[in-house]
């Protein structure tokens, strides 16, 4: 629904996409920063992950493939095209990272976000289930 309003504000007040992304350049500037700060809460972590080293690795590198051969078949399925596909790929990992990931492999950084947003929101809803279900 922003996408679509802020779309709406811009036409409304003919304001040309060049000017926008003036401002869109500096919220993407702060996504670096922002991501370097979750590492650090990664560091003061690092006993409890040094503990359980082996089912973090088997873990992530279990979810990396479901959602690489996921979004694969699924991509397939429907027959969307390659841009799409290379927008959804890195879905998993903060927008910064993600949108840099996509735009190298030929997506587009609005697919990519979004598609960062509704893995993170659904896997943030999700996340205490899946830990009560399999501990």
């Amino acid at each position: 629904m922003a996408t679509v309003f802020a779309i709406a504000v811009l036409a409304l007040l003919k304001i040309p996409y060049s000017a926008y992304k003036v401002g869109g350049d500096i919220v993407t500037t702060m996504l670096a920063p922002a991501t370097a700060v979750l590492a650090l809460n990664i560091y003061n972590q690092r006993k409890l992950l040094g503990k359980y080293f082996l089912p973090v690795v088997v873990g992530c590198s279990v979810g990396v493939l479901t959602s690489l051969v996921t979004i694969t078949l699924l991509c397939k399925l429907m027959a969307v095209n390659s841009v799409i596909t290379a927008s959804l790929f890195p879905k998993s990992v903060t927008t910064a990272i993600a949108v840099a990931i996509s735009e190298n492999r030929g997506g587009v950084a609005g697919i990519t976000t979004a598609a960062v947003l509704i893995a993170g929101t659904t896997g943030a809803l999700g996340a205490p289930l899946f830990a009560k279900i399999f501990r």
